[in-house]
């Protein structure tokens, strides 16, 4: 058995909600609880990060541009490409964790 410290952790986590649940009982727990977690400070933490994630990579996307030449359509399906590639990196992580967790 543990010691009282460590048992004191995990009765604090459990009450907190931290690591309750694993792998899609905890996805789905996280989706059901969606609707009501957006509050205003969720929301801005939420833009900060997509903010400072995604223009970090798109000054690299212009830089790249510069001494690659494309035309306007390659340069656009280019952002695109960023833009969904940190889409679908970024949803599952946030979904998992609850936190705004951007893949840039």
């Amino acid at each position: 058995m543990g010691s009282p410290d460590r048992a004191d952790r995990e009765t604090a986590r459990r009450e907190a909600g931290a690591g309750t649940g694993t792998g899609l009982p905890l996805l789905r727990r996280n989706l059901r609880e969606l609707p009501g977690a957006p509050t205003p400070a969720a929301w801005l933490a939420g833009l900060v990060a997509v903010l400072i994630a995604y223009t970090g990579p798109l000054v690299l996307v212009f830089q790249a541009a510069e001494h690659a030449g494309p035309d306007r359509a390659q340069l656009a399906s280019w952002i695109g490409a960023l833009a969904v590639g940190s889409a679908l990196a970024t949803l599952p992580r946030c979904l998992w964790y609850r936190q705004p967790i951007v893949v840039a």
